[in-house]
């Protein structure tokens, strides 16, 4: 008797780890969902964004147990008459750091906007995006096009969302 107690035991004991490990796992990968045609995960997003003499700063977040892998830069875009377009403000030779963010992690990264534009060029509302974004068909020195974004039932993007105002660039 005194065996099949411990025998019992020791089976619901494994089962509760197994039960817990999945309610863990389960609600640690994040829930999927689409915000401005992106589909993001509610657990992988960036924060802390701002922008301060010339550079901008951001914190990427991942509070999943796995690792995320992304483009090396993230797209830049700008919303002009209520559209996002593809619009570049960093230096070519800004440090970037590297796109692999690790479970449980944050990452301060930051890059440095190019010199000699106007404020007109920099001031406005914009979203930061790392992911698999195809810029085919956009034309690099106008932004003119649209960039297509291919979704499956994995693929996520990291958005953060800024505004650079007049006060800020002084």
């Amino acid at each position: 008797m005194k065996k099949q107690v411990i025998a019992i035991t020791a089976i619901a004991a494994v089962l509760l780890l197994v039960i817990g490990v999945g309610i863990f796992l389960s609600v640690c990968k994040g829930e999927i969902y689409v915000n401005d045609g992106l589909h993001q995960n509610s657990r992988v997003y960036m924060k802390d964004i701002c922008y301060e003499e010339g550079t901008l700063y951001y914190t990427v977040v991942n509070d999943t147990f796995r690792k995320v892998s992304s483009n090396d830069v993230p797209y830049m875009e700008r919303k002009e008459n209520g559209v996002w377009k593809l619009h570049h403000l960093w230096q070519a030779d800004s440090d970037r750091g590297e796109p692999d963010f690790g479970a449980f992690s944050q990452k301060q990264m930051n890059f440095k906007i190019a010199e000699g534009l106007t404020a007109a060029d920099i001031m406005g509302e914009y979203r930061l995006i790392f992911g698999n974004v195809s810029i085919d068909g956009i034309n690099q020195q106008t932004g003119e096009g649209e960039p297509y974004y291919s979704f499956s039932d994995d693929a996520t993007y990291i958005v953060g969302y800024f505004t650079i105002t007049e006060d800020m660039l002084d």
